[in-house]
């Protein structure tokens, strides 16, 4: 078993709606984690959408914004985590211990043996793959896409953002009211900083957004290829979690289709290089890239080569995520168009709770909040001396956590909380 093989199986096991027939091509990824030569997959995503700028400023931390499918492996890999953390300070069975050192930076440490990979069955969009992408088009596909960029570019908002710094205030108001272009987006693009899409496919080393059709609503969703090369600078845990334990790394990425080296190795690694003065726990992680071995048969490449129907197959719209450790019931989170679980509608025009999936910012906060607060009974209730109890556990609790009042905080106010007492 190697970490692609153990990815592709867990994958093909949770039967995905669009491999019931060979009309649908997915992107999958997967996390294995690896100890004493076994592997065993503990997250796994699915998906291609992201929401538009209108849905997303809407939606807030209620749902989630980036559907790609290294995107949802890693919030899946998040919840796994937290779940393990929350394990280790019950003192139960996990892949973390409570640091048996007072003067430890982290309360949990991540056990002795376990390493990280990941698995994508195509080259992750933006910079990594924008050339291979440009380079498997059919002539058909060549011809659509040629005249979705005319029309695009006959609406004169490409000629507008080019001049974008001779614009007043009010008259950037205008457009993005016009044509629905966040003024973030305006103004890193003028200055040369992120491009949209595959726009100028030619250009390498830079930053792209979501999606790549220029005939859709703009998204402020960074490509995979963008997320994946910060990830591997401040870690695939994320900073909420980097308060109680080290980051965690990927130490291998296997991708499937349109691996390119060069283009990978830029992408996802070289592009950090030149970052300076890292705070002690973070550092330039340099994971090992290679082919996968292993074809995913639901690939958009395996379906069209297979001929197993006589028109090409089309993107699913299939999007879930899978965690490691849940019940079934919530073990996998399917979502629906709008970042919201499967299945749930408005009720009166309003979302109710219940439509949250267990992988958007809200969700997560609250599953980190109920983390803090099992750390916040580390006390010594139980009339043991502070030498005595776990290793005065209570003062491994960071007292940013500590102190704080949790119920209720946001993601971004957990961050902001982390920020201002310089833990972060």
């Amino acid at each position: 078993m190697d970490v692609e093989s153990s990815a592709i199986a867990a994958i093909e096991r949770l039967k995905l709606r669009c491999v019931e027939n060979n009309t649908r091509w997915n992107v999958a990824s997967a996390i294995v984690l690896s100890q004493g030569g076994s592997f065993e997959t503990v997250a796994i995503g699915c998906g291609l959408k992201c929401l538009p700028f209108s849905a997303a400023v809407v939606a807030g931390d209620d749902a989630v914004k980036d559907a790609h499918a290294e995107v949802l492996c890693r919030r899946a890999f998040l919840r796994y985590l937290t779940q393990q953390l929350k394990h280790a300070a019950k003192g139960e069975k996990s892949i973390f211990s409570i640091c048996s050192e007072r003067d430890a930076q982290f309360p949990f440490v991540l056990n002795d043996g376990i390493a990280f990979h990941m698995y994508v069955s195509q080259s992750p969009c933006g910079d990594a793959s924008t050339e291979s992408l440009d380079s498997s088009q059919t002539s058909e596909e060549r011809c659509v896409n040629e005249a979705k960029r005319r029309k695009f570019e006959s609406s004169n908002i490409d000629k507008v953002q080019n001049d974008v710094d001779a614009l007043q205030n009010k008259e950037k108001e205008t457009l993005r009211k016009d044509h629905n272009i966040p003024l973030q987006f305006i103004s890193a693009q003028s200055r040369g900083l992120v491009i949209r899409g595959r726009h100028d496919y030619t250009q390498k080393g830079v930053l792209r957004t979501k999606p790549g059709r220029v005939d859709s609503e703009m998204s402020l969703c960074m490509s995979c290829s963008d997320k994946m090369c910060k990830w591997n600078v401040l870690g695939f845990s994320g900073s909420l979690l980097s308060l109680l334990a080290a980051p965690v790394y990927i130490r291998t990425i296997v991708v499937g289709d349109w691996f390119d080296k060069d283009a990978l190795d830029r992408a996802l690694i070289g592009r950090a290089a030149g970052i300076k003065h890292l705070p002690s726990q973070f550092q330039l992680n340099a994971p090992q890239i290679r082919p996968s071995k292993v074809p995913y048969a639901f690939s958009k490449t395996s379906l069209e080569s297979s001929k197993s129907t006589e028109s090409l197959p089309t993107p699913s719209d299939v999007c879930l995520a899978w965690s490691k450790g849940f019940e079934s019931k919530d073990a996998l989170q399917q979502l629906s168009n709008n970042g919201r679980k499967q299945g749930h509608a408005k009720r009166k025009g309003v979302w109710m709770d219940s439509s949250r999936s267990q992988l958007c910012n809200k969700s997560l906060a609250d599953a980190f909040i109920d983390l803090v607060k099992v750390m916040q009974t580390w006390d010594l209730s139980d009339g043991e001396s502070e030498s005595q109890h776990s290793n005065g556990r209570q003062d491994k609790c960071p007292s940013v956590l500590k102190l704080a009042q949790v119920d209720g905080f946001s993601c971004s106010d957990l961050k902001e909380l982390g920020v201002e007492k310089g833990t972060i």
